[in-house]
């Protein structure tokens, strides 16, 4: 197999069970034959001439040029007919949201429609954290310590316990000193000055050189 010469040795017969010589057998196409030394043997029979061709590897079709082929010229999907979202019960009301009003409103200071629900305005995290603690807070202020980070700590018990350990904060702050806080104007600079909120709220809107924590960083 590995001497075999298809230029000088003849193919087998059809009459053979296996054509193990011919490995371009089903690749004998005319059309594709290489423009030099074509022709490889001819096989005389009854009728005709069967000339046998050495093929152009390149010219033939592969699965990909097929498929390729295949996509330029197949049909469009056909386009699935949904249903609409619209019914004769809420057609009249989103043909009223999409209407033109019957004052343009251009200006920012023109009265909008009803106002919202508050359901719509308020976060569950909002409600939870925020506006639910200070409703209790104002019924019960003595189960509500706003210095403690438990919650529901009666008066007495936080007395005995954390009065004695924890000194008096000031106002908006946190422990002795307070809050270490930045100014609003500051925020997102990452050479904003940073100190400590009893002193920041003595500066106003700009730092005052001298004090104890303006170098430090946030």
């Amino acid at each position: 197999m590995a001497n075999f010469n298809p230029n000088t040795e003849s193919l087998p017969k059809y009459t053979d069970k296996s054509l193990i010589y011919n490995w371009f057998e089903e690749r004998c196409q005319r059309s594709v034959a290489s423009a030099s030394n074509t022709n490889v043997s001819d096989m005389p029979t009854r009728d005709r001439v069967l000339t046998h061709y050495q093929p152009n590897i390149s010219e033939f079709q592969s699965t990909k040029t097929l498929t390729e082929a295949g996509a330029r010229t197949a049909k469009a999907p056909v386009k699935v007919k949904k249903p609409s979202m619209y019914t004769e019960e809420n057609l009249a009301a989103r043909l009223e949201t999409y209407r033109t009003p019957d004052k343009i409103a251009y200006t920012v200071g023109v009265q909008g429609g009803s106002a919202l629900p508050n359901r719509y305005l308020h976060t569950t995290n909002q409600h939870l954290l925020e506006d639910a603690p200070e409703t209790a807070r104002s019924k019960n202020p003595e189960l509500y310590q706003s210095l403690d980070t438990t919650n529901f700590k009666k008066q007495v018990f936080r007395n005995e316990n954390f009065h004695s350990n924890i000194a008096d904060a000031t106002k908006a702050g946190k422990g002795h000193r307070g809050e270490f806080t930045r100014s609003p104007a500051e925020s997102g600079s990452v050479y904003g000055v940073s100190t400590f909120f009893d002193e920041y709220s003595t500066w106003g809107n700009k730092p005052q050189a001298g004090t104890k924590s303006s170098n430090s960083t946030n």
